[in-house]
């Protein structure tokens, strides 16, 4: 039975990685809003301007209206430009990545909270869920802030300081990728107050320290 679990995760691992591959660079096609994140990228990498060049030493005055995908998601990605040169198969890499990270976050909160069995139906499902790639594969942020939240969840119910900090610390970096996700860190609070409400036990330092860790890549 073991075997037989471990060989159904590979080959699942495996239409991960086929899908997720399938047409690079240019599959989906780049459209508006990536073209936005990247062009900001690309002003960012060559001029060292954070926002989206619209003529010879001209750029965006309204940035709060145009960057809707923030640092967390386009810092990579500027990193990917320094490194590899600017490109469009050098930034569908960094979403190679968080994709792969989102979905090995996912199997490990699932096998966390429902077991082997449940993990690995879940993990079937998304990997056979189109959509995923067809959003997750494009430079956006949706996927990149989930793979933040997960990331904190993974940690957010230890009583080890440091893990309660970066899961405030990973809660941030899901808000500041895309400014639709304060409605999680909203979600975490309220489960904190939910705990509190079971519990009768107020935990300030706790508190603390997911608001030091969520307050940081807001700031």
């Amino acid at each position: 039975m073991k075997n037989a679990r471990n060989l159904a995760l590979l080959i699942f691992i495996a239409i991960f990685i086929y899908m997720a591959f399938y047409g690079f660079p240019d599959s989906p096609s780049p459209w508006f809003d990536e073209g936005i994140n990247l062009g900001i990228v690309k002003s960012w990498v060559k001029h060292g301007v954070f926002s989206l060049q619209i003529g010879p030493n001209e750029y965006a005055n309204e940035r709060s209206l145009l960057i809707t995908t923030n640092y967390p998601l386009l810092l990579w990605v500027a990193g990917a430009f320094n490194f590899f040169g600017i490109g469009l198969w050098q930034a569908k890499i960094v979403m190679f990545a968080f994709l792969f990270i989102f979905a090995c976050l996912f199997y490990l909160l699932a096998k966390k909270y429902y077991g082997r069995d449940n993990a690995l139906a879940s993990f079937a499902l998304l990997v056979t869920f189109l959509p995923l790639y067809g959003n997750g594969k494009s430079v956006l942020g949706e996927i990149p802030g989930l793979t933040y939240f997960l990331g904190g969840l993974l940690l957010w119910e230890s009583e080890k300081k440091w893990r309660i900090f970066t899961a405030g610390l990973l809660f941030g970096l899901a808000a500041a990728t895309k400014s639709l996700y304060l409605l999680l860190a909203v979600s975490v609070v309220i489960g904190e107050v939910w705990f509190f409400a079971r519990t009768r036990k107020t935990d300030y330092k706790r508190w603390f320290l997911l608001s030091a860790g969520m307050a940081i890549p807001l700031l």
